[in-house]
């Protein structure tokens, strides 16, 4: 890298995700693609984000239960930021990781079901995520493109099969 940016200036805000909430399960993206700009450990995720053409530290540090979920937020930036701009990462956040997003009725029809128990235990609470940006998905997307052109096709012509319309 040719640039350094120092991100200085911090900014620390608790939020409080709807319950359940499964930090680890919900921030954890599994090491498929890892990359220098994504860390976690238990509890704790730390990654980068380009955001509104602005460059952010973040961590997400879980201060909470499953039941009473809290999360730190620390916001790390280059200079001071506006309550507005706050909000507006926060928001972002909130789409990424659906802090916002209530599972309980989920959780609470299935986690006594035969084959979803087992999961329900571990996984309580866990939300989809998307912690990238759509550019960095593409980005992904380009890079992970190993398949041969065999199986591609393969892919491809199954896809038309079970969801494409022929057209004459």
């Amino acid at each position: 890298m040719k640039k350094t940016l120092k991100l200085d200036k911090k900014v620390s805000i608790e939020i409080r995700p709807k319950a359940p909430f499964n930090f680890d399960g919900t921030v954890y993206a599994f090491p498929h693609f890892p990359t220098p700009d994504f860390e976690w450990q238990k509890g704790i995720c730390w990654q980068t984000m380009n955001f509104d053409g602005n460059f952010w530290g973040i961590k997400l540090e879980n201060k909470g239960t499953i039941n009473k979920p809290r999360v730190r937020v620390i916001i790390c930036s280059k200079k001071k930021l506006p309550n507005e701009e706050i909000d507006n990462i926060l928001g972002e956040l909130n789409w990424r990781y659906g802090f916002d997003e209530d599972v309980s009725e989920f959780c609470e029809k299935f986690k006594n079901d035969k084959f979803l128990k087992p999961a329900m235990k571990n996984w309580n609470g866990m939300r989809m995520n998307c912690s990238n940006s759509l550019y960095e998905l593409l980005i992904i997307a380009i890079v992970l493109q190993n398949a041969t052109v065999r199986r591609t096709v393969q892919m491809m012509n199954a896809l038309l099969e079970k969801f494409g319309v022929s057209l004459l």
